[in-house]
């Protein structure tokens, strides 16, 4: 379903049957506010919104759903008739997917739509999700290169909104524009919420030689959740995710310096994602709990002092910078690439750090 938002009551008539006569199911608004009504017990798949609305523009009326669904992924679209420079900028800043003008082309409109549309249905929903004020982005970036992830992480910000793309758990520089300044507004960032979306494999192309039909999932495999405890000596990491197999059950794994130090599992029935997902999120709020208040019983008993590690270096820099001390972290960092020299996080990091001290 694609909901469309513009006072011009003539648009919205347009606009709906013009998408219904493409194959898409249309609700529309003359409203922003009736629209975030409709959006609390509703999730379209695309939106298009107009930007000069009575009672509430369209720029604050995707800042509500920012506020209102951190964790929604929908493409969303603004068609104006403001074609001003700044207006065009504003909008894709606020994370919106595109910007049209009006007067607009129905077919424009119509490939639009599809592309996005296409465009996300290539990624499965986010694969993992939570908050930088507990898992920062430098982290995060490590446990997108330790997984391999093939797709994106996503930032939201404030207003912002950034899309790092992914290939084998690489940073995609090449498509991505102005990545010194993104990558240090990022890693000084310490609130937002962050999404890893995977690419899903295309399969239609050889479907014709597949024998007898796809297997079809019964659950669309809900979000799972992501976060970090600081014990002092490196982070404790928590990720909590749905697990169809053997049984389905909510798999709840905490690593703490490359180790499983604890695992929960619960049984899932088959229900509803919605369901899954507040079950996830109910479980991985109970172990990162107790793991803050038994934290000294979680870590495994204290080692003796041994020369640090990559690892213990890159995290100690890590604590300093975001301390906002930059020549110790510079320090640290600096020991940290005598052991590992190519290691592109730690390489970003020290250009990062040595612009801090010398400004």
């Amino acid at each position: 379903m694609i909901l469309i938002v513009d006072d011009d009551k003539d648009i919205t008539l347009h606009l709906s049957e013009l998408l219904l006569s493409g194959g898409y199911q249309c609700t529309t608004f003359n409203d922003a506010p009736s629209a975030l009504e409709f959006l609390k017990q509703n999730q379209p798949s695309l939106i298009i919104s107009d930007i000069v609305m009575p009672g509430m523009s369209g720029f604050v009326f995707r800042e509500h759903i920012f506020r209102d669904h951190p964790h929604w992924t929908i493409p969303f679209i603004f068609l104006s008739g403001m074609d001003s420079e700044e207006s065009i900028i504003k909008g894709l800043d606020s994370g919106a997917d595109d910007y049209l003008l009006k007067p607009f082309n129905d077919k424009v409109i119509l490939a639009k739509v599809k592309a996005l549309l296409r465009r996300h249905k290539k990624y499965t929903e986010p694969v993992f999700h939570g908050n930088l004020s507990n898992l920062p982005f430098t982290r995060l970036l490590q446990f997108c290169e330790s997984q391999g992830v093939t797709g994106s992480l996503e930032i939201r910000t404030g207003n912002s909104n950034f899309e790092i793309p992914l290939i084998r758990g690489e940073v995609d520089f090449d498509n991505i524009v102005n990545s010194d300044v993104i990558f240090e507004k990022l890693t000084d960032t310490a609130s937002g919420f962050f999404f890893i979306k995977a690419r899903t494999p295309d399969f239609s192309e050889i479907e014709s030689a597949v024998s007898g039909e796809f297997p079809v999932t019964q659950i669309e495999k809900p979000m799972g959740m992501l976060s970090g405890i600081n014990s002092g000596k490196g982070i404790i990491q928590i990720q909590t995710e749905y697990s169809s197999y053997p049984e389905p059950q909510i798999i709840t794994i905490v690593v703490h310096n490359g180790k499983t130090v604890f695992k929960k599992a619960e049984k899932a029935l088959d229900i509803s994602r919605d369901v899954l997902e507040e079950k996830i999120r109910q479980q991985h709020v109970f172990v990162e709990n107790d793991i803050t208040i038994r934290l000294e019983k979680v870590i495994v008993a204290k080692q003796p002092e041994l020369t640090p590690s990559f690892g213990d270096l890159f995290e100690t820099g890590l604590d300093h910078y975001i301390k906002g001390e930059y020549k110790k972290a510079l320090e640290v960092w600096t020991r940290a690439k005598e052991l590992d020299s190519e290691n592109k996080i730690l390489n970003i990091n020290l250009e990062i750090v040595r612009k801090k001290v010398s400004s």
